[in-house]
């Protein structure tokens, strides 16, 4: 099949236009996630007695069975900041002091949505990439617009309902915008030839950056989670009208799947988009009789192969592991990035999206060097640089010291190399399987790595509440491990798979 795109031109106009158009799904992933910074902030709140003027503790102050706070009464006055956050879920819902738990439980809902979404990859394989990623995008839209409404005032439910509301729909945010990510991912993949991949996964990667951005000018402007979620409705919404127009099948598929005409039809119009002259795809049977050759394995018999084959299973559950490594640093250190109290959160927040291009600009490292080796020595970096972060002494001052500097300037570098190495795991994961069944393992594989996003929000609150260090100390942990097993996995540049 390589073969035959690059007589069409494997990198031409027909595959920077479909990437534009999987940049706008991927800006909406990133959205969904990365907004539940801003949404489950935590308002500073001060008190101070009327008799004396000093300063108590708000969380001696709350009711503890309305767990809310009586902002002015004759003995003391509590305000809340509103500098850096105005409304999120933890005033709307009232969960301050130990309920604010809850608030990074929905976190955890959302990734283990993302876990779940295994089951997207096998649609994906079953039915076709192009009608899973449509159901899906229009599943992501009817719920987070449901979400909305039922927090509109008219409707007065009580704060008990919406934060259950509010919590399925997290769910089922990460279910479906991870699958929405994941299979677009992988129709990308599967319009071109190897040399080019890590090229797209590094574009794909910029749109991926543009979300984070965007939910960021949104939030410094409108410091309203609801407003946040609003603007994430009628985004999704647009991408799904777009999708639905513009968004072809994978040709790969297509031929996979013995759709044959469809197949032809769609290489052909490839060819004329990317102005390739005198090439007639009928002329070139030769060369999809040789992949529908390969292509032996039924639709119903996806699992049987899989199950069959050791080394599939083997690959599987090590680069099952080393995405959990992955996810666990990249959300957690994405996810808690505006912990620091030392510095305007949106700043630091603004840091950890450059951090991302510059991890970007490091994935192409894999190819010019031996790709495992860069992906092995991107992962050990990354791991470094958080063991830095958790010793450098903590220092309690709220302004910005030379310590507080050190930690800053880690924590970038780390998140760099952390994106980075993602982003050869991305590349990585696809070469390793065949295309009947890579919508699969991929969606396995990446399920597998999102229990580390799973437990990341909670590990980020254990540091809060336990011992600051703690969290990076796993951090680098976990980044080191999947760094040894790296060194076990097949070289997929070994590997001859279409």
């Amino acid at each position: 099949m390589d073969e035959l795109f690059e007589l069409i031109n494997p990198y031409g106009r027909f595959q920077k236009l479909i990437m534009s158009l999987i940049g706008f799904s991927s800006i909406l992933a990133a959205m969904t996630i990365y907004s539940t910074i801003f949404i489950t902030a935590t308002p500073k709140m001060s008190c101070i007695s009327r008799a004396n003027l000093t300063y108590l503790d708000p969380c001696v102050l709350i009711d503890p069975n309305l767990n809310e706070f009586q902002l002015n009464t004759t003995i003391y006055e509590c305000t809340l900041d509103t500098i850096h956050y105005g409304s999120t879920i933890i005033s709307e819902y009232s969960l301050w002091c130990e309920k604010k738990l809850y608030a990074s439980l929905t976190q955890t809902f959302y990734m283990i949505g993302t876990f779940a979404s295994i089951l997207i990859g096998y649609f994906s394989d079953r039915f076709g990439r192009k009608k899973t990623i449509i159901v899906i995008n229009f599943l992501l839209t009817f719920f987070l617009t449901f979400n909305q409404i039922t927090h509109l005032n008219q409707f007065a439910l009580n704060v008990k309902l919406r934060y259950i509301i509010y919590s399925i729909t997290q769910f089922l945010s990460g279910f479906l915008s991870n699958g929405l990510y994941v299979v677009t991912y992988v129709l990308l993949m599967e319009i071109t030839i190897p040399k080019f991949k890590t090229k797209m996964t590094n574009i794909n990667s910029y749109w991926y950056i543009s979300g984070e951005l965007i939910v960021l000018i949104i939030a410094y402007v409108s410091r309203d989670w609801r407003l946040i979620n609003w603007f994430i409705c009628v985004y999704s919404f647009i991408v799904l009208i777009l999708l639905i127009i513009f968004l072809p099948e994978s040709p790969r598929y297509l031929i996979q799947s013995k759709q044959i005409v469809k197949a032809n039809d769609l290489i052909d119009q490839m060819a004329r988009v990317n102005q390739v002259k005198n090439f007639n795809v009928y002329t070139q049977a030769d060369f999809l009789v040789k992949f529908i050759d390969k292509t032996k394995v039924k639709k119903e018999n996806i699992f049987k192969i899989i199950s069959n084959d050791k080394k599939i299973l083997l690959n599987s559950f090590l680069l099952g592991f080393v995405w959990l490594s992955l996810a666990l640093v990249y959300y957690g250190i994405g996810l808690g990035i505006t912990n620091f109290n030392f510095i305007n959160p949106y700043l630091m927040y603004f840091f950890s999206s450059l951090s991302e291009l510059l991890g970007c600009l490091l994935a192409y490292l894999s190819d010019y060097f031996k790709r495992k080796r860069t992906f092995c020595a991107l992962t050990l970096i990354a791991s470094v640089n958080c063991f830095l972060v958790a010793f450098i002494p903590n220092d309690e001052s709220s302004h910005l010291t030379l310590m507080h500097s050190f930690k800053i300037f880690f924590t970038i570098v780390g998140k760099a190399f952390v994106t980075a190495s993602s982003i050869c795991a991305y590349v990585y994961t696809t070469a390793m399987f065949p295309t009947e069944i890579r919508g699969t393992l991929f969606l396995f594989v990446s399920s597998l790595g999102k229990i580390g996003s799973v437990v990341s929000p909670l590990i980020n609150y254990a540091g809060e509440l336990i011992w600051k260090p703690l969290a990076y100390i796993l951090f680098a942990c976990c980044s080191f491990l999947g760094c040894l097993i790296i060194g076990l996995l097949q070289d997929p540049e070994k590997l001859n798979l279409n």
